[in-house]
């Protein structure tokens, strides 16, 4: 084996070993779980509501990540039904801060004891998401 042969052979190996290292280094990232980039601290809802009332609800968060993230608001009342609100997709600066979301009490909802459940849904990369659940304080809905 002449030399030139084997600086190829050694340049060869040494490419091989920095595309695979590079290889699971991108997989680490893509694969590996992260911490959850949002935390929802607390959510209070006023005591007393009408049935279709638009409603304040204070949603307070901190939030690690940036991007966008999906909150779905499902409102549980005390007889078991549940009514669901669309998706709200929203990018919210990163840090610890409230925001105000503004639902709507459905007209159909019965009065009683009633709780909003949220789901924040946020995706880190194609096949890395997670979705963190916290729910409000019970609150009473009145008839209109």
């Amino acid at each position: 084996m002449t030399f030139q042969s084997k600086i190829l052979h050694v340049t060869a190996y040494a490419i091989i070993a920095t595309a695979t290292i590079f290889m699971l280094f991108v997989a680490w990232l893509v694969i590996w779980p992260v911490s959850p980039g949002t935390e929802i601290k607390n959510i209070t809802i006023p005591e007393f509501v009408t049935q279709g009332q638009l409603i304040d609800a204070e949603v307070s968060y901190c939030k690690t990540v940036s991007g966008p993230a999906v909150s779905t608001y499902t409102l549980e009342t005390e007889s078991g039904l549940a009514f669901y609100t669309a998706p709200i997709e929203s990018n919210r600066p990163v840090g610890c801060d409230t925001a105000i979301v503004q639902i709507l009490i459905p007209e159909s909802a019965p009065p009683g004891k009633a709780h909003y459940d949220i789901d924040v849904q946020r995706q880190y990369n194609p096949i890395h998401s997670d979705t963190i659940n916290a729910t409000s304080n019970e609150f009473t809905i009145l008839e209109k």
